[in-house]
């Protein structure tokens, strides 16, 4: 910036001068925003990126059976659980220790516990989310 003042001609009118520098700090605005952007385009593009990676994964099996139920299924139904333990990790501690529970047909039932309690783990043995030990038996007629 020093450079450029003292190489201007002695001749420069004021208004030239004075339009100049507000040209300079416009154009430092625009710079500012232009950088802005372009930074929040490329964070929105890592969310493509990710949705790109994903929509090129083989679909899991069981998602194309031509078997499907009956309409009037399931009439009835119960849930047998026995014995039943879980570990997130191999060698790591057991979430859930040998829980036994009966639902049978129509019955309604809940699970209220404290946080860290195992809700969310009974809910993820069901789904064999990991694999658990015990038995759990889902029966639907």
């Amino acid at each position: 910036m020093y450079y450029y003042f003292h190489n201007l001609p002695d001749n420069l009118p004021a208004a030239l001068a004075g339009m100049s520098l507000a040209f300079l700090l416009e154009s430092l605005d625009e710079v500012q925003y232009g950088i802005r952007a372009c930074s929040e385009v490329e964070n929105l593009m890592t969310s493509v990126e990710r949705v790109i990676s994903c929509a090129g994964l083989e679909a899991e099996p069981g998602y194309s059976t031509q078997n499907h139920p009956p309409e009037s299924w399931p009439q009835s139904g119960s849930i047998a659980i026995r014995n039943l333990s879980l570990k997130y990790i191999d060698g790591g501690p057991r979430v859930l220790r040998d829980v036994n529970v009966s639902v049978t047909d129509k019955e309604k039932i809940g699970v209220a516990g404290r946080t860290g309690a195992g809700k969310s783990s009974i809910v993820a043995a069901l789904l064999r989310m990991p694999e658990p030990e015990g038995q759990v038996k889902v029966v639907f007629i």
